[in-house]
């Protein structure tokens, strides 16, 4: 899906929005691995996951790390927003202006972490850079953009 066309361009999101829109998807995300975490509780009679039952303590960990990864990939290959994105009017998309691809998505939650892990430095990035891309946002070739401040 290409969102540009010849007439008008969007601006990159400022830093505000990203972090409002990680802000609410945190919450999402967060209701969405209680739900995972949930479902796992009846293989051991409805007991806490422990280090006692290390099998099903590693498969909840690989279905918590697959919903994480699956819950923005999905919603940034299929139309460039998560639910956080939407409120905030904000949308990740290539240079180009189409969706992400799959292997995008996958890079840039790992480059995301690395950016978050350096102390927010990675996303603080945006303050001091032209462009004003984070780290992630250089290394996958994605922008974040801003849907309400559209120039012509």
């Amino acid at each position: 899906m290409k969102i540009l066309n010849q007439n008008t361009s969007l601006l990159p999101a400022p830093l505000y929005k990203r972090l409002g829109a990680m802000l609410y998807d945190s919450m999402a995300l967060s209701a969405s691995l209680m739900l995972v975490v949930a479902a796992w509780l009846p293989f051991n009679k409805g007991e806490a996951i422990g280090s006692d039952t290390l099998i099903l303590l590693t498969l909840m960990r690989i279905s918590l790390v697959l919903t994480f990864f699956s819950f923005f990939s999905f919603f940034w290959h299929r139309d460039g927003q998560t639910l956080g994105m939407r409120a905030w009017k904000i949308r990740m998309q290539q240079k180009n202006g189409e969706n992400i691809t799959y292997i995008q998505s996958i890079l840039r939650i790992c480059t995301a972490l690395i950016s978050f892990s350096c102390f927010g430095l990675g996303y603080f990035w945006i303050i001091i850079d032209p462009s004003k891309q984070a780290w992630h946002d250089k290394w996958t070739g994605t922008e974040v953009v801003s849907l309400s401040d559209v120039t012509r």
